[in-house]
């Protein structure tokens, strides 16, 4: 297994961590529309996924994936926005916060 800080922003200091909170429930409404299964199905996916990630993140770096957001710059609540908003919102914070442009 390759360890790649950019993917595992708690393993470098280096860097402007961001992470994207969305509930369990527009994570399954978006993936059964990206992917065309239900939203019982997408959800169900996700569920075992998100089990098997955060035990794995536990066992091999001792972090709480998705409980710990302590590591990261900027956690933005991405619930109510579309992607381009998402875009759009985090070009701004890394113009004002990371490259000082626009003040």
């Amino acid at each position: 297994m390759v360890l790649d800080s950019w993917t595992m922003p708690w393993l470098s200091e280096k860097g402007f961590k961001i992470w994207l909170e969305v509930s369990p429930q527009e994570r399954a409404k978006r993936l059964a529309q990206r992917d065309g299964v239900s939203v019982q199905e997408a959800a169900e996916m996700i569920r075992k996924k998100d089990g098997k990630t955060k035990q794995i993140y536990k066992k091999l770096y001792d972090f709480k994936l998705g409980e710990d957001y302590s590591p990261f710059d900027v956690v933005l609540d991405s619930e109510l926005l579309t992607s381009e908003e998402v875009f759009d919102t985090l070009s701004l914070i890394i113009d004002r916060l990371v490259l000082k442009r626009g003040r």
